[in-house]
């Protein structure tokens, strides 16, 4: 922190054995702001996390998750935010193997995958 301006780099973690890193560089010290946010994850895996949020849902979500953010701007609304603001975000399963539908769902899916089939 130096006055107006908070910077936070490098901020990284490991989760589930998966580097997490982070950036932040933000001037509080202007009208409207400037900020620049950064974040990545590289192939986390998923089916912890799964079974942590959801236990119910144990060990039905396989698979690695990428993930990335980028957001740069300066300002908080309206024109300033369509002249400033500009930013990335992308989300990637490797390896998934995700089984959405319950039992419940299984049950009334299975018999018209069969007369589709």
């Amino acid at each position: 922190m130096d006055g107006g301006k908070v910077t936070l780099d490098p901020f990284q973690l490991t989760l589930n054995g998966a580097p997490v890193s982070a950036k932040t560089d933000l001037n509080l010290g202007v009208p409207g702001y400037q900020y620049d946010v950064a974040f990545t994850a590289d192939k986390i895996p998923v089916e912890p996390l799964a079974n942590s949020f959801s236990p119910e849902y144990r060990s039905q979500a396989k698979g690695e998750l990428l993930a990335s953010l980028q957001v740069k701007g300066a300002g908080t609304t309206g024109a300033s935010l369509q002249k400033n603001l500009s930013g990335a975000f992308g989300f990637t399963f490797t390896n998934a193997n995700i089984q959405l539908a319950g039992p419940k769902a299984r049950k009334l899916i299975t018999p018209i995958a069969l007369v589709l089939d």
